[in-house]
């Protein structure tokens, strides 16, 4: 198994499903399969989605994602560009 966050303790007791089902735990439009793999490499405003690889597929969980989008939309940078009218 291998772990690629900082807090693969919460992750690991969590429970995980595959990427590609993440879509549909995202709060309003799902992001596209390029965009969740974009979450969980380089990130968003800062900010990436915790995730691991187990038995050579990328994992994530709810909790994960609730996480994610908590600290993207408190993130300096979104609220930058709130101030700022520019869409999100």
């Amino acid at each position: 198994m291998t772990v690629e966050n900082d807090n693969d303790s919460d992750l690991a007791s969590e429970e995980l499903f595959p990427l590609g089902d993440a879509k549909k735990w995202f709060l309003g439009n799902p992001p596209a399969a390029n965009t969740l793999r974009r979450y969980v490499s380089s990130g968003c405003r800062g900010v990436v989605l915790e995730s691991m690889v187990l038995r050579g597929r990328r994992h994530t969980s709810k909790e994960a994602i609730r996480r994610f989008e908590r600290a993207v939309s408190q993130s300096p940078l979104f609220a930058e560009r709130k101030s700022s009218g520019a869409p999100n």
